[in-house]
């Protein structure tokens, strides 16, 4: 197959999708080269005014198409300018732009970038509805604002009426540009990774090797809006797939339901009454023996001293690059307090208190177990507030996950 070089490449879904996953892999690529969100999008739209109405205008006596192809221009040349030469220094030949704002920005951007090809990335209504619910629990992304404004006393309303117009727009757009697009779902990319890329890449004129999911989530991806639970994800996991069997139907109007299920259908997917059902017969499904833990005689303080000392001293000398002091706080039992001291030439791990700490982290014994032994994610602990951060966010996900990954 020919090969299709600097060819632009956008990931178009809504949000709570799988894009930030996505990115992870396309950057890991040796051509391509997929930072966090640009808003390429809103920046071609505002760049285009700003040419359309100045140096397109100089064009006097032009047609009206003739000065829109002015502005096109311009927009055009300051983007790949840009990209070009990011692109250039990152030693790859092709960028990919994620913005999920994009999705309401297409008729620009196929404008301004003909050549390109978009991954349009679909997720079930039900997870993505799940999704933006619990991970919204100190308020919800800019994003999806505007829709629980819109529904404020149903929740499940405003996510399914987010994912409806989103996702309807992104189809409409894939039947319009078929030769551009690549059908790609989420449950797809989880459960048939390997199969699924494959086509993605032969699809993009690019060579795939089974290997580069080995260094998906050790290689360095530069910082990006995008989904946190990346930054403790060592393995791509289908764990999230089904929990919108949770939500419940009775929030979900007729109207939108039978709105859904045309898309669904559109796409691939059951309608959403068979989905929800598939769903909780899956979760109902009993655990094998294998799979129960009995925690009942263990003393988890002992547990977690045992394993934070043997996590610091594993990985001492990834943080020996965190230079700071990070309070560990276990809510009851007096509410023992622990310090992660990285401030000197050894690391040091003890039980203890202080004022100042640059970020302070609350976990229970239990809770810390259930990570250990990969019964929750920690963004998914954090979402259901059984992880608490004060001080600095940023240096705090920096310790999190070298305690709680892996």
């Amino acid at each position: 197959m020919a090969k299709k070089p600097n060819r632009p490449l956008f990931i178009l879904s809504c949000e709570r999708s799988g894009s930030t996953l996505l990115r992870f892999i396309l950057d890991t690529h040796p051509a391509i080269c997929c930072p966090g969100h640009l808003y390429l999008g809103p920046l071609c739209q505002s760049l285009y005014d700003s040419a359309y109405y100045s140096i397109a205008q100089l064009q006097k006596d032009a047609p009206e198409s003739a000065k829109e192809l002015v502005a096109i221009g311009e927009v055009r040349r300051v983007v790949l300018d840009m990209l070009g030469r990011y692109s250039h220094e990152k030693g790859k030949s092709r960028w990919c732009e994620k913005t999920t704002l994009n999705i309401n920005h297409l008729p620009i951007l196929s404008k301004v970038f003909p050549e390109g090809q978009f991954i349009c990335l679909y997720r079930n209504s039900l997870d993505v509805i799940h999704s933006s619910i619990t991970t919204s629990a100190w308020g919800f992304m800019d994003e999806l604002a505007p829709y629980v404004q819109k529904n404020p006393d149903n929740f499940v309303a405003a996510m399914a009426e987010s994912w409806l117009e989103k996702n309807q727009k992104l189809f409409e757009f894939e039947q319009r540009h078929q030769d551009q697009c690549f059908r790609l779902t989420y449950e797809s990319l989880v459960t048939e990774t390997n199969g699924t890329l494959a086509q993605l890449f032969s699809f993009l004129g690019l060579e795939w090797d089974r290997q580069l999911l080995d260094n998906v989530f050790t290689t360095h991806h530069e910082k990006g809006h995008g989904d946190t639970r990346i930054l403790f994800t060592e393995t791509i996991s289908q764990a999230s797939v089904g929990k919108g069997g949770r939500i419940p139907l009775s929030h979900l109007r007729d109207d939108l339901c039978q709105k859904i299920n045309v898309l669904h259908n559109g796409i691939g997917y059951q309608p959403i009454q068979m989905l929800h059902a598939a769903m909780q017969s899956a979760a109902d499904t009993p655990l094998q023996a294998n799979e129960n833990v009995c925690v009942e005689d263990l003393d988890l303080r002992d547990f977690f001293e045992e394993k934070m000392t043997e996590i610091v001293k594993s990985k001492h000398d990834e943080f020996r690059f965190r230079h700071g002091i990070c309070k560990i706080v276990i809510p009851g039992m007096n509410d023992e307090s622990w310090l992660l001291d990285t401030t000197g030439k050894d690391v040091t791990f003890r039980k203890g208190a202080t004022n100042h700490a640059d970020c302070s982290i609350s976990i229970s014994y239990q809770t810390f177990y259930d990570i250990f032994k990969g019964d929750i994610n920690p963004v998914d602990a954090y979402d259901q507030r059984e992880i608490h951060v004060d001080g600095n966010m940023e240096t705090a996900l920096r310790y999190g996950k070298l305690l709680f990954n892996g």
